[in-house]
């Protein structure tokens, strides 16, 4: 990819795109902010950034440069005291702005409030995920928000928008468009939160909370996948009453339940041979298998463009969690891991579907009925005190590892046993995560988003000189004046190439930013 930060320039402007499926893009939005109109000149040290804001045992071992982080460069050069490290490239208004509401701000409750929401004042709707997308030698993504689209940027293209979809029955989309018209500022009427994009294998994986014919009155969750190599075809659905037993549908027949969950779906999984997990509000997990009659596939792991003889179908529903799936990672291809605003993490046999571990605050010691004590292997594992928010993989030169989050402030790590071999307090509730590298990718960095808008960063690899979860730097917009808003959300976190990475929050805002240069973690 042409992503190095020197080549990188946001001008505005562009091309058009055009959504699917009763979606509607617009050519050539300039949603960013432009970082070289904000810098401050100052000849002293004032204009620089510091650590800090988190209670946390250390300080930050870099406090970055205010003026080098949002304009790249610093008059004071190498003579600076603070860190030119990271660079911040764009603010992207990636949302629509909802109608005002009488929703205060809950410091204890942020995660679920999505942030800061101030009375009588419109706010905008959150960024809840971003998904980088290759094609054809080229970096697009696609970010998620609440007020029920996906969109699809060029970060090449000084990040213009070439697409935007709500997920809204074109039906309803028509009939708002009649009677209101289309307005920028506000998202339409009937729609659920994106919560989720994933892609894999050129799909496009949409989870959401969706309406439906069948139930109308509430809303449900629901899985649509467009294949991004005929983008013209209508994406395929997820249906809970398609399973592997399930007879074709005859012509003009319909499913009697068109949705994948009973609530909206929270999390996704999928693998390279397109066998989807999906984790839902409802805390039911789902585990879907593609299928598909075209010829074209041939080898194993091929996946053949999408036709009406393909579809996903259910292989098995696991039953455990009592709240909302956050998290969902496989290891060694055989062990579900999921987490839980229930304060849980569970591994299931992928195979059978059977739950094999629990691991909850404190240690279970009763009995199953009728039973002896559980064996120790057999026991919950004592784990986090709050909703646990998000688990991400991690594979070094020591083993294979899982890493859980939560907002009880701790990033837990874990090894493929479910021994916890580390635990490391932010000060703050942990919403999401996502493992990055310098520009020179030598070394892995943890980045964790925070309840109240800020982004640590912390090393991965223990090495001479640093010990793992050390904490490098805190990204704050109190201090380097970008950056999400203080008392909002960074909700989602995704790593990209040249030591990019992309941030979403509830203000609103899809940040890009850059490692640019070397923490010296080795020596």
């Amino acid at each position: 990819f042409q992503f190095h930060h020197e080549t990188m320039s946001y001008r505005g402007g562009g091309g058009g795109g055009r959504g699917r499926g009763g979606g509607r893009g617009r050519g050539g939005r300039n949603n960013h902010h432009n970082n070289n109109n904000n810098h401050h000149n100052n000849n002293n040290n004032n204009h620089h950034g510091r650590g800090g804001g988190d209670s946390t045992s250390a300080p930050p071992r870099f406090n970055p440069c205010r003026t080098f982080s949002s304009t790249g460069s610093c008059q004071n050069g190498q003579n600076c005291k603070f860190a030119h490290l990271i660079k911040h490239h764009a603010a992207i208004d990636a949302s629509t702005t909802k109608q005002p509401n009488n929703n205060s701000f809950n410091q204890n409750n942020n995660y679920n409030n999505n942030g800061y929401n101030n009375q009588n004042q419109s706010s905008p709707h959150a960024v809840s995920t971003v998904a980088l997308w290759e094609n054809a030698g080229q970096l697009k993504m696609f970010s998620g928000a609440h007020d029920g689209s996906w969109r699809l940027w060029n970060p090449g293209n000084n990040f213009v928008q070439e697409a935007e979809h709500f997920m809204i029955p074109p039906e309803d989309q028509q009939q708002q468009q009649q009677q209101s018209g289309y307005n920028q500022s506000s998202s339409p009427k009937k729609t659920g939160k994106v919560n989720v994009v994933k892609i894999e294998n050129n799909f496009l994986f949409v989870g959401f909370e969706g309406r439906c014919v069948s139930v109308p009155g509430v809303s449900v969750g629901m899985v649509h996948a467009w294949n991004l190599s005929s983008a013209q075809d209508p994406p395929l659905e997820f249906h809970m009453d398609r399973t592997t037993t399930s007879a074709p549908l005859k012509p003009g027949e319909k499913s009697l339940t068109p949705y994948a969950h009973a609530m909206g779906v929270s999390s996704l999984l999928v693998t390279k041979d397109m066998v989807v997990v999906s984790g839902s509000k409802d805390g039911t997990i789902r585990i879907w298998k593609f299928t598909t009659t075209n010829p074209a596939v041939a080898t194993p792991g091929a996946v053949a463009p999408a036709s009406p003889a393909s579809e996903f179908l259910l292989l098995n529903t696991l039953f455990g969690h009592a709240r909302e799936i956050t998290g969902l990672v496989l290891i060694n291809m055989s062990m579900i891991w999921s987490s839980s605003t229930d304060y849980t993490i569970r591994l299931w046999d992928a195979n059978t579907g059977q739950c094999q571990h629990l691991i909850t605050s404190a240690e279970e010691k009763t009995p199953p009925p009728g039973g002896n004590m559980l064996a120790p292997a057999d026991r919950a594992k004592k784990g986090h005190t709050h909703a646990v928010t998000s688990l991400l993989v991690w594979k070094s030169e020591g083993g294979e590892f899982i890493l859980s989050s939560s907002l009880d402030g701790k990033v837990m790590a874990w090894s493929a046993q479910a021994e916890c071999v580390a635990s490391e307090p932010n000060g703050r509730g942990v919403v999401c995560m996502a493992i990055a590298h310098t520009d020179a990718g030598n070394q892995p960095l943890l980045l964790c988003g925070l309840e109240h808008g800020n982004i640590m960063v912390r090393n991965l690899r223990q090495t001479p000189s640093t010990p793992a979860f050390c904490l490098l730097m805190t990204i704050s917009s109190r201090f380097i004046q970008v950056g999400h808003a203080e008392n909002t959300s960074v909700l989602s976190l995704t790593s990209g190439p040249h030591g990019t990475f992309y941030s979403g929050g509830s203000d609103g805002i899809l940040n890009v930013w850059q490692f640019c240069g070397d923490f010296n973690l080795d020596k």
